[in-house]
C-alpha cells in the first residue's frame, strides 16, 4: 500500500507541497510523504494509531523534521485550526462499522495485516461508529467539507474505500463517496 500511496503523492504533488490525511490510521500517508520529501499531517482520533504511526516512521527511519506532523484529534475540529493550504488529500476513511463486523484493525507489527483491536475507536464522532451508514456519510461529507476549503485552488483530492456490506446488503459506497464530493 505504501507503494500505491507513494504513486499517487507523486502524481498529484511536487517536492515540498503539503499533503493532508485526515483519517491517518496507521500512517501510510505520512510515510509515503517523508519518502517522497513532502509536507505531511495527518489526523487521528485515536492515540493508538498516532503512536503506531510514529513507530512506523520512526522503524523505516523518517525523520519528521518538522516537515510530518501528527495531530491527536477530531478532523472535523483540527482541519479548520490548519494554517496553510493543502496541496492534496489522500485518505481512506473508516468504513462505516465495517471493523465492528470482527474485522481486525490496528497494525501492531506496522505490517498492511490487520490484527489487535476490532474496530478504531469508542469515540461517538469517530466516522467508524456512526449508528447508520447515512449517518457515516453525513459525517464523512461534513469532515471532506473542511479538507475543501483547505485544499489549494487546482489542488487534488483521493478516497481510497474499499467494496463493503451495510445490513449483509451489498453498497454502492464508491457511488455515494463520488456524489457526496
Amino acid at each position: 500500500l505504501i507503494k500505491d500511496i507513494r504513486k499517487l503523492i507523486r502524481l498529484f504533488t511536487k517536492k515540498d507541497m503539503l499533503v493532508l490525511d485526515p483519517f491517518m490510521g496507521s500512517g501510510t500517508t505520512l510515510i509515503a510523504s517523508g519518502l517522497e520529501e513532502r509536507k505531511a499531517i495527518g489526523i487521528d482520533l485515536n492515540k493508538k494509531y498516532c503512536d503506531l504511526a510514529k513507530r512506523r516512521l520512526k522503524k523505516l527511519g523518517i525523520k519528521m523534521n518538522g516537515h510530518l506532523k501528527i495531530i491527536k484529534g477530531n478532523s472535523l475540529k483540527e482541519i479548520p485550526k490548519i494554517k496553510d493550504k493543502i496541496d492534496y488529500c489522500v485518505t481512506s476513511p473508516p468504513y462505516h462499522n465495517i471493523l465492528r463486523n470482527k474485522g481486525m484493525g490496528i497494525r501492531s507489527d506496522g505490517s498492511q495485516r490487520r490484527q489487535g483491536v476490532e474496530y478504531y475507536s469508542e469515540y461517538p464522532d469517530d466516522v467508524g461508529n456512526q449508528k447508520t451508514y447515512n449517518d457515516f456519510l453525513v459525517l464523512f461529507g461534513k469532515i471532506m467539507k473542511e479538507v475543501y476549503k483547505k485544499l489549494r485552488e487546482r489542488g487534488y483530492c483521493s478516497v481510497i474505500i474499499s467494496d463493503f456490506t451495510v445490513n449483509k446488503k451489498e453498497t454502492n459506497a464508491h457511488g455515494n463517496v463520488i456524489s457526496l464530493m
